[in-house]
C-alpha cells in the first residue's frame, strides 16, 4: 500500500523541513544528555545516545537511499513517542516533555503522505499518548527527580524547543512549496531544450506588449524565424545534431537580443520575436545582425564543420490591432523567404503598403 510521495528529494517540498525537523532534535538531545548525565538521571542519560544515533541514521538514510524515507519517518514516531513516555514516567508531567507529543503532530502535517488519513491517524495517536501519559503520572510516582530550579529551567525549554519545532518547520514546508512552485512555473513556461520562451509564455507575453502598446502609442516588431533545411540536417546527421543547433541558436539569442526583447521557441525549428519600442527599420537592421551572427555557427561533425543559416520574416505593430494578424503577416513573410532563397529578412507586406 502506498502511504508516502515517491517524489525525489528536490521535488519532495517535505524534504528539508523533515531534515530541519530531525538536526534539531539532534541538538536537543546533546543538550539532554549533558543535564541527564549532571543530575544522574541514567536510563535518560543512555536513551538519548540512543536517539542521537538514531537520527543521525534517518538522516543519512534520507540522504542517500531517499525511497526508505517511510521507514525513517515510523522510526522518529517511535522514538518521539517513546521518549516522551519514558522521561514523563521517570521525572512527571512537570518537565515539559508533553508538548514534545503536540510538536510530533506538526511533523506529521508534513510528512509527505499520499493521503490525508495517515497524517490524520498518527496525530489521534499522539493526542492518545498525551492523555496516556498524564493518567500516568498522576497514578504513579516519579523515579526521579531534580531541583525546583533545574526543573522549571527543564519545562521552559522544552516548551521553547516545541514552539521553534511547530513554528520553523511549517515556515520552512511553505519556503519549499512556494520554492517549488517557482520550478513548476519556470517549467511550465520554458521549452526544454533551448530555455528559452515556449509557446504558451510567448503568447502571454505578447498580449502584455500588445496591451503596453496601446496604452502608450508605442511600436514594437515581431518576427517569425525558421531554421534553414532543418529536416535536412536532423535526417543527414540525426537528431542529436539537430538538438546541437536548436541550442547554438538559442545561445545566440540570449547573446544578441536584449533582456527584454521576448525571445521562444515557437514549434520545431521555429523561433519567435518580439523587440519592443522598435520600429520596423531598426527591426531589419537588428534580424539582419542577428541573421550574420547565426551564420556564423559551426557546429563540429566527423569530418567537418556544419553551418547554419536562418529566414525571417518581420512585421510591425503599426501592421494590425491584433496579435494573431502580426503573427500570420511574420510568417507569411517567412514563408516568403523560404521561397525566394532562404537566409534572409523579409518583411511583410502590410508594413509595404
Amino acid at each position: 500500500m502506498k502511504l508516502f510521495s515517491n517524489d525525489s528529494p528536490l521535488e519532495n517540498t517535505s524534504f528539508r523541513a523533515i531534515i530541519f525537523a530531525e538536526i534539531m532534535a539532534i541538538i536537543l538531545h546533546f543538550v539532554f544528555i549533558i543535564v541527564f548525565y549532571i543530575n544522574d538521571i541514567t536510563p535518560l542519560y543512555y536513551y538519548n545516545f540512543f536517539s542521537i544515533a538514531l537520527y543521525l541514521s534517518t538522516i543519512y538514510i534520507a540522504l542517500n537511499y531517499y525511497h526508505y524515507l517511510p521507514y525513517t519517518i515510523i522510526a522518529i514516531v517511535f522514538e518521539v513517542l517513546s521518549h516522551q513516555f519514558l522521561a514523563i514516567y521517570l521525572l512527571g508531567w512537570d518537565y515539559g516533555f508533553q508538548y514534545f507529543f503536540i510538536a510530533i503532530a506538526a511533523y506529521f502535517a508534513i510528512g509527505g503522505y499520499v493521503k490525508f488519513a495517515i497524517p490524520l491517524i498518527l496525530t489521534v495517536i499522539s493526542f492518545i499518548c498525551l492523555i496516556a501519559t498524564y493518567l500516568l503520572s498522576n497514578y504513579t510516582v516519579a523515579a526521579y527527580s531534580m531541583s525546583v530550579q533545574a526543573q522549571e529551567s527543564f519545562y521552559l525549554l522544552n516548551m521553547i524547543v516545541t514552539f521553534l519545532i511547530t513554528s520553523t518547520t511549517p515556515l520552512i514546508y511553505s519556503f519549499s512549496v512556494k520554492q517549488y512552485q517557482s520550478i513548476l512555473l519556470y517549467e511550465s513556461n520554458t521549452d526544454t531544450l533551448t530555455k528559452l520562451n515556449n509557446r504558451k509564455r510567448a503568447m502571454e507575453l505578447i498580449e502584455e506588449e500588445f496591451s503596453r502598446n496601446n496604452r502608450e502609442q508605442s511600436e514594437f516588431v515581431l518576427s517569425i524565424a525558421d531554421i534553414d533545411n532543418f529536416k535536412k540536417i536532423n535526417d543527414t546527421y540525426g537528431h542529436d545534431i539537430g538538438d546541437t543547433v536548436l541550442v547554438e541558436i538559442a545561445n545566440v539569442l540570449q547573446k544578441e537580443l536584449r533582456q527584454h526583447d521576448i525571445k521562444a521557441r515557437w514549434g520545431g525549428e521555429e523561433f519567435l520575436f518580439m523587440l519592443p519600442d522598435t520600429n520596423i527599420d531598426n527591426g531589419i537592421i537588428t534580424l539582419n545582425k542577428l541573421r550574420q551572427s547565426i551564420s556564423k555557427i559551426k557546429v563540429p561533425l566527423a569530418q567537418r564543420e556544419l553551418m547554419v543559416t536562418m529566414t525571417f520574416g518581420i512585421a510591425s505593430s503599426t501592421s494590425s490591432h491584433a496579435p494573431e494578424n502580426i503573427i500570420k503577416y511574420a510568417d507569411n513573410a517567412l514563408y516568403k523567404g523560404k521561397r525566394n532563397g532562404k537566409d534572409q529578412v523579409v518583411q511583410a507586406l502590410n508594413d509595404l503598403a
